[in-house]
């Protein structure tokens, strides 16, 4: 039995894991981009309703929390909410880190703001802002992720029983693009993994996070 040449042996397994192990890993890829994209914009779009609440925090006692994620100050103090009614013990989370960011001090009295219907964690007024403009700004690289998954799927559909050097020629009128659809597609991935982080130094160490959503 005649037996095969290595190199060929390896290029033949190659292909096959293009072929088969790779779509499936980019069909997983561009659901859970789009479960996540879908996921952040439904959080932007009931932001306001979902953390309506608001009062007034007393801080009696704080301690750093370092993570993985973004560095926090985590305080313990008595909440009482805006309209004077439930003051009781509530535990406080604001950025630690991040170039706006200062520790709250024993006796100082923040506004506040908290998930409606929860007040056990509220989180400064002055942060709110930030950690609006920081969902939006996570949203772009799950998008750009969806896309370039998206794309590379497209490329591989349209080309997956054709060889290009014999269809591009024969096949100018009808779409010859699609065989460069998934180098476009890597490189949309490559971008948003570059963009992300970016995006966790920007939020983390210069807008600060409250790990909201």
């Amino acid at each position: 039995m005649k037996r095969e040449p290595l190199g060929l042996v390896d290029n033949k397994t190659l292909h096959g894991m293009t072929e088969n192990v790779v779509p499936i890993a980019m069909a997983v890829l561009f659901l859970l981009s789009l479960a996540l994209v879908v996921g952040r914009a439904g959080s932007l779009r009931s932001f306001s309703q979902d953390y309506a609440g608001s009062g007034d925090f007393l801080v009696e006692s704080c301690d750093d929390r370092l993570g993985l994620g973004a560095d926090q100050w985590q305080c313990t103090g008595l909440f009482v909410a805006q309209d004077g009614s439930g003051a009781g013990g509530a535990e406080l989370i604001t950025s630690h880190g991040a170039l706006a960011s200062d520790r709250p001090y024993v006796g100082e009295r923040l506004q506040v703001f908290h998930a409606t219907g929860d007040a056990s964690v509220v989180y400064p007024v002055r942060y709110r802002l930030n950690e609006l403009a920081r969902l939006f700004l996570a949203l772009l690289p799950q998008l750009l992720l969806a896309a370039g998954a998206l794309i590379w799927l497209a490329g591989w559909y349209l080309t997956r029983r054709l060889d290009p050097d014999d269809f591009v020629a024969r096949d100018a009128m009808r779409l010859p693009q699609r065989f460069s659809w998934r180098s476009r597609g890597v490189t949309w991935i490559l971008c948003a993994l570059a963009l992300l982080v970016t995006n966790y130094l920007l939020t983390t160490r210069i807008l600060g996070s409250l790990d909201i959503a």
